[in-house]
């Protein structure tokens, strides 16, 4: 049986000790005030020697630190006794941060709870103050590493089944610390340093930390209860918490919870989506809104105030004009159009955009005001594509209300009108009347698209039965007319007579009218299923069964790559040269024409030899 000498040292441990005791007076002193209180309630007493008593292993007290047996602990304390340098440090109240550096603790690398090192230093740390040593060990951590430093090194040692338990402890004592102290969340934030914007900070383990001793703060105080939300926008400003919740990942749980209460606490004020958006600067955000992180938050408050407050429906085009005017907003939204990263978005937005300007009754002709474009700078202007953009939606609409479908069937190049111009300037003489070739056409024709025969360009494997030529007269002549050097469309002909039924149920008969080309729905119904849920969820576009008929014979295009004849070719093949199956086919010699074809199985010939009375 081994036994254990135990050299009880107490007397002149920690007297009320000062803040020098356990740090350099250039410490945190919020962190010494902590520290300092949980280390020196002790008497000053001088060193009194005790004799020695045997212990059996059965009747072994071992040392614990953090409610952990620690079994090096005796002999530990054993050579503690007998140390002329362990009673000189006992006697000189060595602080935590020089014996720190005595037990060399700041020599390990790795798990450092699992570290040699550091279960001497604790246990001399603890010897120190037998009273609450777990949280005088917490203490003196936290002078060593800082708030932080002691939640990373606790998180790392959760995931070590070797040092999760003493983990636990030091986390429990740290918090109990701090709830003694009483201290205000706030300041504990700062301590944690999560203060000091970092990319990570909503999957960093100091806010893990933190959250657990707001928990407990908060039952201690449940008539004054404090939220992370007011702790963080009171250290951040609303607009920087804001941002930074807006650049962390959006999958992160913490995230998702701390955007739904930011959003509810803006409701329940009520402020409207306007001045949400002004106070978190985006209408000064300029060409860079779209791909501004913050934008994403906005958008769903702004979703979430129309749902609540739908008498005071808004919409993202309309907030957006308010800020930055037509023609400001047209322009980003069109440079928006040329990135990668915000194409999609940009083009939704833009057909927005048309769309209320249609519904504000603007004229392409009024956009040209709009986007200040007249003859001198129309050709070079880069806002002319967003007016050709708009011309063409609006053409497009009115052929909806009209409830036609016009097709060009023929378009003429002003360079080819120019050296028509001059030949014949040329013949007598005159000085050619030339227009801007920049301007690409000088006229087209549209008809109507029962005007003429269908033209197949397939391969003839599916017949288009949905465009017939009936000889419809309908048509519209457009060509440039300039006038004092300005440039304008002149429908030069139109003829507004059909000779077939129009109406929205022929108009909704053509698959041109019922295609998808929204980049954001084309994203969500990309695979089949969704397709499929789209079809019969979303009543905005007529369902006819060509569009099913097409997008099954579209899947079948993508699933087989061969026809039926190379499939059954193939087929055949590969079951021939199978050992011992057999593939006979019967052939009409008059004819030349197949009659029959067997498969048999090796085992199904096997089967016949053997009950052929079976047969």
């Amino acid at each position: 049986m081994r036994t254990y000498y135990i050299a009880l040292l107490v007397g002149t441990l920690v007297a009320r000790a000062d803040a020098g005791s356990m740090a350099e007076p250039t410490s945190v002193a919020y962190e010494l005030s902590v520290t300092t209180r949980s280390l020196v309630d002790q008497t000053n007493k001088g060193i009194k020697r005790f004799p020695r008593t045997l212990k059996t292993n059965a009747e072994a007290d071992e040392e614990r630190v953090f409610g952990v047996n620690l079994g090096f602990v005796d002999d530990f304390l054993e050579s503690l006794s007998q140390s002329s340098q362990i009673r000189h440090m006992l006697n000189e109240r060595t602080s935590a941060k020089d014996a720190y550096k005595v037990f060399k603790v700041d020599e390990v690398t790795d798990n450092i709870l699992e570290s040699a090192q550091w279960k001497q230093w604790a246990s001399y740390i603890a010897k120190l103050n037998e009273k609450d040593p777990d949280e005088s060990v917490a203490a003196a951590m936290t002078v060593a590493y800082g708030g932080d430093g002691v939640a990373q090194i606790v998180a790392k040692a959760m995931k070590n089944p070797n040092t999760k338990i003493a983990a636990e402890k030091l986390e429990d004592a740290q918090l109990t610390r701090w709830i003694k102290l009483d201290s205000n969340p706030a300041e504990i934030f700062k301590v944690l340093k999560l203060n000091e914007k970092t990319d990570d900070i909503f999957n960093s383990p100091q806010l893990g930390t933190w959250t657990s001793y707001l928990k407990k703060y908060n039952e201690k105080h449940p008539t004054k209860q404090v939220s992370e939300m007011s702790v963080f926008t009171k250290i951040y400003g609303e607009e920087d918490f804001v941002k930074l919740l807006a650049s962390a990942d959006d999958n992160t749980a913490v995230v998702k919870k701390f955007k739904d209460e930011l959003v509810k606490r803006w409701l329940g004020e009520p402020t409207h989506t306007l001045n949400i958006f002004n106070n978190l600067k985006l209408n000064e955000a300029g060409d860079d809104l779209l791909a501004n992180p913050v934008l994403t938050i906005w958008v769903k408050y702004m979703k979430a105030f129309n749902k609540e407050y739908p008498q005071a429906e808004t919409t993202m085009i309309q907030t957006f004009t308010k800020s930055y005017g037509d023609e400001k907003l047209a322009t980003m939204i069109q440079a928006a159009t040329k990135v990668e990263e915000t194409k999609d978005f940009a083009k939704n937005l833009q057909t927005a955009q048309f769309n209320q300007w249609m519904v504000d009754k603007k004229t392409p002709k009024d956009i040209l005001g709009v986007l200040k474009l007249n003859s001198q700078t129309f050709t070079d202007n880069p806002s002319v594509d967003i007016w050709r953009a708009y011309n063409k939606a609006y053409t497009k609409d009115y052929q909806k209300e009209t409830f036609q479908i016009y097709r060009l069937r023929t378009s003429n190049f002003a360079r080819d009108r120019n050296r028509e111009t001059q030949k014949r300037a040329g013949r007598v003489g005159k000085v050619p009347d030339l227009y801007d070739e920049t301007l690409k056409y000088y006229a087209k024709t549209f008809i109507c698209t029962h005007g003429w025969d269908f033209k197949a360009r397939g391969r003839g494997d599916r017949t288009n039965h949905t465009v017939r030529g009936i000889g419809c007269k309908g048509q519209l002549n457009a060509a440039l007319n300039r006038d004092k050097g300005v440039y304008t469309v002149r429908i030069s002909k139109h003829q507004s007579t059909h000779n077939l039924s129009m109406g929205p149920d022929e108009y909704t008969c053509y698959a041109k009218t019922r295609k998808i080309e929204s980049p954001g729905i084309k994203r969500v119904v990309r695979n089949a299923k969704n397709n499929l849920a789209y079809l019969k969820e979303v009543p905005s576009k007529p369902l006819q069964q060509k569009d099913v008929e097409n997008m099954i014979a579209e899947m079948r295009r993508e699933t087989y790559t061969s026809s039926d004849d190379v499939r059954v070719s193939q087929l055949l093949q590969d079951f021939g040269e199978g050992p011992g199956n057999a593939v006979r086919i019967f052939r009409d010699p008059a004819t030349s024409l197949t009659s029959c074809i067997t498969f048999q199985t090796a085992h199904m010939i096997r089967m016949a030899r053997m009950f052929a009375e079976a047969l």
